[in-house]
């Protein structure tokens, strides 16, 4: 599986989860509360991605360059 391909999927389920949330929860402040926290979450999962690409980037960049 490539990387954009997973970032894709992040970001697509990123945009749907509020959506799912305001159709599953009634409680207005308990929706609020889930909708935050999923916004959270996505965010922290789409930085430790990005951090893994960098990461891979300078691994390969590194063996490239004999370091």
């Amino acid at each position: 599986r490539s990387p954009a391909g997973s970032g894709h999927w992040v970001r697509t389920i990123g945009v749907l989860v509020p959506l799912v949330i305001g159709e599953v929860v009634k409680d207005p402040d308990q929706r609020w509360r889930f909708i935050r926290i999923s916004s959270v979450a996505m965010a922290l999962i789409s930085e430790a991605m990005y951090a893994h690409k960098v990461q891979k980037e300078r691994e390969r960049w590194d063996n490239e360059h004999g370091r």
